[in-house]
């Protein structure tokens, strides 16, 4: 954390007239706090880039006067926007990755979700760094933006805590399904859907756009490989599907085929 922002962080319960004049954005409000970042290594300097980027956001979002701007390092920056009473942002996170992408592709997003108050001010930035763990540990797999509140992605952050023991998880519950191979990842959207869809053949084909008996025989062919149907432990093949979807050949088997190898998260 900035030295010269830290004695401001610490003090915004006790102190907050004088923490929000100091920084110049008022605690007492809505937040939605993200850090912005260049995942290129070499990118150089990018702080102009990423504090425009951050204004642009921050419009983006609906923000009600200027966004607060900390520069943590030359490639990252925090950003908190100012919603005032605002309940939730004025445009949703599909629509964010749209822009984002048209606007700013050479960066990633991590947003913390709307909070409230000198407390919010605080957990919404801590929600945010979770988000970028996540998206830092999914590497390619991971979106322009990438949101704390959106489904899973608080679940998945806290795995990525221990990868080791992730890995090791999630391979013992797929098994054979988790295969680090074209075929078994097409098996693993289908049961994903299928689950999703109340272990509905019709409805996860309607999803899928496939014949409801592909659908049948791609379940069959997933349980299978795994060994046993997904009805005994159905919340942990959930999960460990929903972690393979945002983590990939991190926790995956290696295809011997392809000459894998298993790396950290």
């Amino acid at each position: 954390m900035p030295s010269e922002f830290r004695k401001y962080w610490r003090a915004t319960n006790n102190r907050m007239q004088g923490a929000s004049a100091a920084l110049n954005y008022v605690l007492i409000q809505n937040h939605l706090a993200a850090i912005i970042w260049a995942p290129d290594a070499g990118a150089g300097d990018m702080l102009a880039k990423i504090e425009s980027a951050a204004h642009d956001f921050s419009g983006f979002m609906g923000a009600v006067t200027d966004p607060l701007f900390v520069a943590a390092d030359r490639v990252t920056g925090w950003v908190w926007v100012p919603l005032g009473t605002r309940s939730a942002p004025r445009r949703d996170y599909i629509e964010l990755r749209e822009f984002l992408h048209d606007r700013h592709s050479e960066l990633v997003v991590a947003v913390g979700g709307i909070t409230s108050g000198p407390e919010g001010f605080r957990q919404s930035h801590a929600r945010a760094q979770r988000a970028r763990a996540l998206a830092i540990a999914a590497g390619k797999n991971a979106p322009v933006a990438i949101a704390y509140d959106e489904p899973g992605v608080s679940t998945v952050a806290m795995l990525t805590e221990d990868p080791a023991a992730t890995r090791t998880w999630v391979q013992s519950v797929l098994r054979g399904l988790a295969a680090d191979n074209e075929n078994a990842a097409r098996l693993r959207e289908t049961v994903q859907v299928y689950l999703a869809n109340n272990l509905s053949n019709v409805a996860a084909a309607k999803v899928l756009d496939l014949h409801y008996n592909s659908v049948k025989y791609r379940v069959k062919r997933a349980a299978e490989e795994r060994g046993e149907d997904f009805t005994r432990d159905r919340l942990s093949v959930e999960l460990a599907l929903l972690v393979c979807q945002w983590l990939g050949p991190a926790v995956l088997t290696p295809d011997q085929a392809k000459g894998g190898h298993v790396g950290g998260l």
